[in-house]
């Protein structure tokens, strides 16, 4: 039997994601999804955050910190500009949630289905959604840590210095952690 084709295997990744989607919408009667981006309490950007300010996910002190000015952007609109790109300010498309689930549906379809095999033997759907969200969380980490798994535009030299860092989508860190996820029900 001859290798798939990259696009083969991403079609037969999407497709096995997809039916356990359908196998999970059948099973929560489609009373439940999971959102994966960034939310208002996470979208807020502050003015005088160092890169040392972050411990992890939360900040040592948040209670002294002020808001980014008018006319700055929050980490959701910031988002959406590397989501899409911006020909207009010459920043190129780099996507960290779309481009995600759909190059990397393999590795989240290899994380789900233990979960999967978790929940068919009689656990509980809030658990397993809430495992399910934190791997969907973990995979868009991932993006950031690996360049959107190399495929992202590297950066131009004169934006590592100006960052001291060669660091993809790395300045401060609010935008990376202002990624969360959320199990709603429908």
């Amino acid at each position: 039997m001859a290798d798939k084709t990259p696009q083969e295997r991403v079609r037969t990744d999407l497709v096995l994601v997809g039916n356990m989607a359908e196998q999970f919408a059948v099973m929560s009667k489609g009373k439940y999804h999971i959102r994966v981006g960034i939310f208002g309490d996470k979208s807020a950007r502050y003015a005088d955050v160092q890169r040392s300010s972050w411990s992890g996910r939360k900040l040592k002190d948040s209670s002294s910190l002020k808001s980014a000015g008018p006319g700055e952007l929050t980490n959701a609109e910031l988002g959406f500009v590397h989501e899409m790109g911006s020909k207009k300010v010459g920043i190129p498309r780099r996507s960290f949630l779309q481009d995600t689930f759909l190059y990397e549906a393999a590795a989240l379809n290899s994380t789900m289905q233990p979960l999967f095999l978790t929940l068919f033997k009689g656990g509980k759907i809030d658990l397993f959604l809430k495992k399910a969200a934190i791997a969907c969380e973990n995979l868009v980490q991932m993006a950031f840590q690996t360049g959107g798994f190399g495929k992202w535009p590297a950066l131009k030299p004169a934006t590592i210095r100006a960052k001291g860092s060669s660091m993809i989508l790395v300045r401060t860190k609010q935008l990376r952690f202002s990624i969360s996820s959320q199990v709603v029900k429908a």
